[in-house]
């Protein structure tokens, strides 16, 4: 008697849907590890951009102390009052936070994100996703008797249809009027 080896259309049709299974997971797997690499990159420039926050605002107040140093008319807090504002390094002062924010935009040139101050030709600079805000509150420290700011540095996008943030917060304190003991 002669066996028969062909695959009967049976076989055939459980080995193509087997096959189809397996390739359209894959796609699906790719597509979501590209997707949650987008949004890593995005919190990771967030992220950075809301420390660039809070590095600027301590800029302004390290600059202050360096006055303070050679004249007495200036204090540490000069321009770091109660408020919300954005900056850049551009400029590296504070202005006035608009609501819903204004966009941050990135020099294609060096890699640095500002405010552009009039409209920013296209192929030096592009629009980004991302808004920072941030918030100054001087508060005091009974401890230490002196005052401190607290300073919040919130960096808002979406993406994907969601709204994501990033928020980085640190107290800077007046060192330069602080006596140690």
């Amino acid at each position: 008697m002669k066996k028969n080896r062909s695959f009967t259309i049976i076989e055939i049709m459980l080995a193509i849907s087997i096959f189809t299974l397996v390739i359209s997971s894959s796609i699906v797997l790719i597509q979501q590890t590209i997707t949650a690499v987008s949004l890593d990159q995005s919190r990771l420039i967030a992220f950075y951009l809301a420390q660039e926050g809070i590095e600027i605002t301590r800029n302004i107040r390290d600059n202050n102390w360096l006055e303070q140093s050679s004249s007495s008319s200036t204090s540490w807090d000069d321009g770091l009052s109660n408020n919300n504002y954005e900056a850049d390094y551009v400029g590296l002062t504070l202005s006035s936070y608009v609501s819903p924010g204004r966009f941050l935009y990135i020099d294609n040139t060096n890699g640095f994100y500002f405010y552009p101050i009039t409209s920013c030709p296209a192929p030096q600079c592009t629009k980004t996703k991302f808004t920072r805000k941030i918030t100054i509150s001087k508060l005091s420290d009974i401890a230490l008797g002196t005052d401190f700011l607290y300073i919040e540095s919130l960096v808002q996008w979406s993406e994907k249809g969601k709204d994501h943030t990033a928020k980085v917060a640190e107290r800077l304190y007046n060192w330069y009027g602080i006596e140690t003991p």
